[in-house]
């Protein structure tokens, strides 16, 4: 909470990225105490996370949005699921991509259109 009131988007916005950051890097007890001390007003807390449901994009299966929580330290990404949010992202940007690439009247070449 700022002085003059509550906390303002950007602010939230910026707890919120250097949250999803830290969410991998540390522990959970950390990040909650990092949280309190970072919007010490609870009411914050829920701000923030309407700000990060709103950043989350909702046509992505739950379970390719946290497969990175079920590897250990060192582990390597599962082949499934890899391979999968790969697709997904390919699918998901290569669509807006080719759209600008029309609007501008350029064209994109793959790699597979060159063989």
């Amino acid at each position: 909470m700022t002085p003059d009131g509550p906390t303002d988007v950007a602010e939230l916005e910026a707890v919120a990225r250097e949250l999803m950051d830290r969410v991998r890097d540390d522990d959970p007890e950390a990040n909650w105490w990092w949280v309190v001390s970072a919007l010490p007003d609870p009411h914050d807390w829920l701000r923030l996370a309407f700000v990060l449901a709103v950043a989350a994009p909702t046509d992505v299966p739950w379970r390719h949005l946290t497969a990175w929580t079920l590897l250990g330290p060192g582990q390597a990404e599962p082949r499934m699921v890899r391979d999968e949010v790969r697709a997904l992202v390919a699918e998901r940007f290569a669509s807006p991509l080719r759209h600008a690439a029309e609007r501008n009247g350029t064209q994109r070449v793959s790699k597979s259109d060159k063989r």
